[in-house]
C-alpha cells in the first residue's frame, strides 16, 4: 500500500519540484492501493511536492453534444458544476482553495500560486486550451499519470491544432455545444479525438524530453510545455494527421476532420450501411 510520502517521491522522480505549474492529468485506479482517497492522496502530494509556489491545474470539464439547440429537455450547466473529466478533475474543483475558469465546456481548475495567471481570460470567447499559452509561458510541466495508453498523449497538441487553424477544420465546430443558463453555447473550436496522441511519443522520446517512472503503481510521463510545443508544432505543421488515431470507425478522425478528406468515402460508405443493416 502507498502512503503520500510514497508519491511524493514518485513525483519528485519525474522532474516535480517547488515552484513548479503543472496541469495533470490521471486515471486514479491506476494507482493502486493508498492510504487513504486515491484523489485526494494524489492532489496532496503534488501539492506538497510543488510547495506554496507552484500550481497543480486540471482540466475541469462538460460533456458537450452537437446540435445542442435541438435538444428537448437539455439542463443547463453552470461553468462551477463538478466537472465530467475524472475523479481528480472533481477533487480539485471541489477543493476550497480552487479556482475555476469561466468557459462553459472547457474549463480549468487550479490550487495555487499561478491558479489566477493562469486561468486569467478563459472564457466563452477563447479557445478551448487557451491557458496552455499561459502554462508554458510560466514554465509549466504537462504530467499524465497511469492514463499513458487509454488516454494518451498531451493536451499541448489540443493547443498547436488550435493555433494552426485545425480544430476549426471540423464538421462539428460550431454546431456542438451545451445549454448555459443564459443560452446556447457552441464551441467554435472542437478540440475531438485524443486517442492518436500516443503516436507522438517517440519523437518526444527522440527530442529527450520526456521523464517517465512509476506513481504509486502506475505508469506516468511527465515533460515541460514548451519542450513539448516544440516538437509538436512542425510535426503537425508538416502533416495535421500525425496525431489522429488509426480507429477505422472514429467519427471525429476519419469523417469530421475536413484535413483528412481522404478518408471520408470508405468512412461514411460503412458508416451509412451499419446504419441501414443495424450492424456494429
Amino acid at each position: 500500500m502507498w502512503d503520500q510520502a510514497a508519491l511524493e517521491r514518485h513525483l519528485a522522480a519525474l522532474g516535480l519540484t517547488a515552484g513548479d505549474h503543472v496541469l495533470m492529468r490521471a486515471s486514479l485506479r491506476r494507482l493502486g492501493a493508498v492510504a487513504g482517497n486515491r484523489a485526494d492522496m494524489l492532489i496532496d502530494a503534488t501539492l506538497r511536492v510543488i510547495g506554496p509556489t507552484g500550481t497543480l491545474a486540471v482540466l475541469a470539464f462538460h460533456p458537450v453534444v452537437p446540435f445542442p439547440g435541438l435538444r428537448r429537455g437539455l439542463a443547463p450547466v453552470a461553468s462551477d458544476d463538478p466537472p465530467s473529466s475524472g475523479g481528480l478533475a472533481v477533487a480539485v474543483a471541489a477543493r476550497p482553495q480552487a479556482r475555476r475558469s469561466a468557459h462553459p465546456a472547457c474549463g480549468w481548475a487550479a490550487i495555487g500560486a499561478g491558479a489566477q495567471a493562469l486561468l486569467d481570460g478563459h472564457d466563452g470567447d477563447v479557445s478551448c486550451f487557451h491557458p496552455i499559452a499561459a502554462l508554458a509561458g510560466m514554465g509549466g510541466k504537462l504530467v499524465n499519470v497511469g492514463n499513458v495508453t487509454d488516454s494518451p498523449g498531451f493536451s499541448t497538441v489540443h493547443y498547436i491544432q488550435d493555433q494552426l487553424g485545425l480544430s476549426r477544420r471540423n464538421l462539428l465546430a460550431g454546431r456542438i455545444g451545451l445549454r448555459t443558463a443564459s443560452g446556447l453555447y457552441h464551441l467554435q473550436d472542437f478540440p475531438g479525438c485524443s486517442q492518436g496522441f500516443g503516436r507522438l511519443y517517440g519523437a518526444y522520446v527522440e527530442a529527450g524530453i520526456l521523464r517517465a517512472g512509476p506513481v504509486g503503481d502506475s505508469y506516468a510521463i511527465a515533460a515541460a510545455a514548451r519542450d513539448l510545443m516544440a516538437v509538436e508544432r512542425p510535426l503537425l505543421r508538416a502533416d495535421p494527421t500525425a496525431p489522429l488515431c488509426r480507429d477505422p470507425r472514429c467519427m471525429h478522425c476519419r469523417g469530421l476532420v475536413t484535413y483528412n478528406k481522404r478518408d471520408w468515402p470508405r468512412f461514411w460508405a460503412g458508416w451509412a450501411w451499419r446504419k441501414l443493416t443495424g450492424r456494429r
